[in-house]
């Protein structure tokens, strides 16, 4: 891990280095949307597919209020990011923004998502809910919280931002804030529906309730069906 740029900013970024190994101009994209924003940024070189172990490690550099992190086949709007690190205060411990999906080969807009209001049940039922731009207080991600994600090869994102909700709230912010590549190389790709139900299942008994999810319908069939099998249904 190295610096590639470091001040007094409001919020520590890492960015995962991966996908741009073999497309450089990716991580140059990247690089260049957080140049405006308030953020000291962290390099994290990656040969290694277990994603959980390097983020937790990143996240526990820098000083700053509020962490962040970007993947380098991803990139954020102006301001996106600075709006997240300004929503955290009080009971709000992040704040995170909708995005784009964007083809990984033409660089065309697939669709847009603006995400949601957040809610803790949602959180639990809808395990990603909170997705690509987003900004968490570094006062809340407790050494318990880091040896969780760690644990986990991929899903830790399913992880992190389900534990943080047992440290208060996250806050919807109404815009488009990141443009997400769609490709089937990441490790999200790697995420299997036994491994997403495992996740749900680790936030649910440290957040909610098995029996809260089993109880709440979401409104989305594929989340409904990953909700019937934490639920053991």
């Amino acid at each position: 891990m190295r610096w590639y740029r470091r001040g007094d900013y409001a919020v520590d970024t890492h960015v995962l280095i991966h996908h741009s190994k073999t497309r450089p101009q990716w991580l140059d994209q990247c690089l260049a949307s957080l140049e405006s924003e308030s953020t000291s940024i962290i390099l994290v070189d990656s040969d290694s597919d277990h994603i959980g172990q390097l983020r937790a490690e990143a996240m526990t550099h820098g000083t700053a209020p509020a962490v962040s992190f970007v993947d380098d086949d991803d990139w954020l709007e102006p301001g996106a990011l600075d709006a997240c690190a300004a929503a955290i205060g009080g009971r709000i411990i992040g704040a995170y923004t909708g995005f784009r999906r964007i083809d990984a080969e033409t660089d065309g807009v697939l669709s847009v998502d603006p995400r949601g209001p957040w809610s803790r049940v949602g959180q639990a039922c809808q395990p990603y809910t909170v997705l690509h731009c987003k900004a968490f207080a570094r006062s809340a991600l407790t050494p318990a919280i880091l040896a969780e994600v760690a644990k986990w090869p991929t899903a830790e994102e399913v992880v992190l931002t389900g534990l943080l909700a047992g440290r208060g709230d996250w806050l919807h912010l109404p815009i488009i804030g990141a443009n997400k590549r769609e490709h089937k190389i990441g490790a999200g790709a790697r995420i299997t529906p036994t491994l997403l139900a495992a996740a749900m299942i680790k936030v649910a008994r440290d957040v909610l309730s098995i029996k809260q999810i089993a109880a709440t319908d979401t409104g989305c069939p594929a989340c409904n069906k990953m909700r019937r099998i934490v639920a053991g249904r």
